[in-house]
């Protein structure tokens, strides 16, 4: 069993009468890559904000690491390295001279500043362009460095507010790349917050998803698939050669007889069939028995992205049965 590095146990907050985060249960496995998804305004920066320790909850508990963010704030801040969404460098300085600075500021030893400094911009790959100015660095170097910044302190969590906004397809690439690095190959727990949902389903063990408050779903993106898939059906499509002959009538008696699907629907050379639960292989093979001529088979996991959709779908309905 994983061990739990950051808990909340049925946290809340509110500002005045507006609930920004409200009955949260969340446990974040040490080592594991975490995605925060949800609108502006559905609570994901406020759950940051809690991590850190720089907002306290109005009821409920968290821990990081064992320790309160709020009452324990120093000893909490000094494990976790936070990218917000916005960066600010000394323009006129070197991206080495601002990593210094940051690194001064957090105390690291000056024995070792500059090996730190150093292996830093050598990890985040800016060593080359170390001693240019941090103004002259585009918006994907700004990123990295930004990142280098967060790790001076050597932290065990990483908090990254959307760290790819902004960035070329490149950057992107290399950026997830590094995020992807760091979680493995130096053991720090990721918790990441992103608008770019195929970016996050790339990186991500598992998501959180976050509507007005309250967190909807959290899973792997194939646990998430499943439950939805239990609610909406899987999907199996089937198609087959022009010039086949097939009795569509006697394979619709079938294939009702068989598995129950909750629909059928027939093309010129294809059917699509949905059923309550995962029956691909055994859609195909009773086809397959029958003599069709099968020439393609598509079955549905959905997207993270067409989860998420799902999701406000099923609050938008709630709401308007609500109003009614």
């Amino acid at each position: 069993m994983q061990e739990t590095i950051i808990e909340f146990q049925s946290v809340s907050k509110r500002y005045g009468d507006h609930p920004a985060v409200q009955e949260l249960d969340l446990q974040i496995a040490k080592g594991e890559i975490f995605g925060l998804l949800g609108p502006n305004g559905a609570g994901k920066t406020t759950t940051m904000f809690m991590i850190l320790g720089l907002i306290e909850p109005s009821q409920g508990h968290i821990r990081v690491m064992g320790q309160s963010p709020y009452r324990s704030a120093i000893e909490v801040k000094r494990k976790i390295g936070y990218l917000a969404d916005t960066i600010g460098f000394y323009e006129q300085m070197s991206a080495k001279d601002n990593l210094t600075f940051i690194a001064r500021l957090n105390q690291v030893a000056g024995q070792h500043l500059d090996r730190r400094v150093d292996d830093l911009l050598d990890l985040v790959g800016l060593s080359s362009v170390a001693n240019n100015k941090a103004g002259t660095y585009s918006r994907g170097m700004k990123q990295r460095l930004g990142i280098a910044q967060a790790l001076i302190k050597r932290p065990k969590i990483l908090i990254l507010d959307e760290p790819t906004l902004g960035l070329d397809p490149k950057g992107v690439e290399e950026l997830l790349d590094l995020v992807q690095h760091l979680n493995r190959q130096h053991g720090i727990t990721v918790i990441i917050s992103s608008h770019q949902l195929d970016q996050v389903q790339k990186i991500c063990h598992r998501v959180g998803i976050f509507v007005q408050g309250k967190l909807k779903a959290m899973g792997s993106i194939k646990d998430l698939s499943e439950q939805l898939s239990l609610e909406l059906g899987h999907n199996c499509s089937i198609s087959w050669h022009q010039e086949a002959e097939v009795d569509t009538v006697a394979l619709d008696g079938l294939l009702k007889a068989r598995f129950t699907p909750s629909r059928i629907s027939w093309g010129q050379n294809s059917l699509s069939i949905t059923t309550t639960e995962f029956l691909t292989p055994q859609l195909v093979a009773c086809c397959a028995s029958q003599g069709l001529p099968i020439t393609q088979v598509q079955s549905n996991e959905l997207t993270l992205e067409e989860i998420y959709g799902k999701y406000f779908e099923n609050e938008k309905d709630r709401s308007k049965s609500t109003t009614i």
